[in-house]
């Protein structure tokens, strides 16, 4: 199936577990994810998630990873926030399965 495809930016926003590999994820093809986007993405994750676990949540620095009514709903959730340390990719290893996913993806849209 062909997908009208006109921009190289991929938007993926996901979660990925140690364990049991990618949970959930959306992609948005030309453009990018809002706060609100992302306050629906958190709702459906832990829709997603087993209540019996503990879990974290790894995000950088964006800027609608860090307002307050986010901050305020990965605590209602329960979930130990950590927050990447800015311009260090090395230590953040996940960048590198985004870049392969967005590619991979981009390749579907183009077949």
């Amino acid at each position: 199936m062909m997908l009208p495809y006109h921009s190289s930016n991929v938007a993926v926003i996901g979660a990925i577990s140690y364990k049991f590999g990618l949970i959930s994820y959306e992609t948005k093809v030309g453009g990018y994810f809002d706060r609100d986007d992302y306050l629906k993405f958190l709702k459906k994750l832990d829709s997603q998630l087993s209540n019996k676990r503990k879990y974290s949540l790894y995000y950088d620095g964006l800027s609608i990873h860090k307002g307050s009514t986010c901050r305020n709903l990965i605590y209602k959730f329960r979930w130990t926030p950590i927050l990447a340390e800015a311009y260090t990719s090395e230590c953040n290893p996940i960048e590198n399965y985004w870049a392969i996913f967005k590619n991979e993806y981009k390749k579907l849209l183009t077949e």
